[in-house]
């Protein structure tokens, strides 16, 4: 298994991977969303997050990559 499996050539070819991931984070958390978020006043910049609220408060889980 070789290790660029996991790494995109391009920020763009990641966050389409990222953005893709939604439906299958849906087939266990139905409800599950996708939201971007600007990190500054210029929209070029943003943040995208999946977010799958929980079905019991026991644990909580963030994954964040930067």
């Amino acid at each position: 298994m070789s290790i660029n499996q996991y790494f995109s050539d391009s920020y763009v070819v990641s966050r389409l991977k990222f953005r893709g991931l939604l439906g299958a984070v849906q087939q266990r958390w139905p409800e599950a969303e996708l939201k971007t978020v600007a990190v500054c006043p210029d929209k070029e910049f943003t943040t995208d997050m999946i977010i799958a609220q929980p079905r019991e408060k026991r644990h909580v889980l963030m994954v964040t990559t930067g």
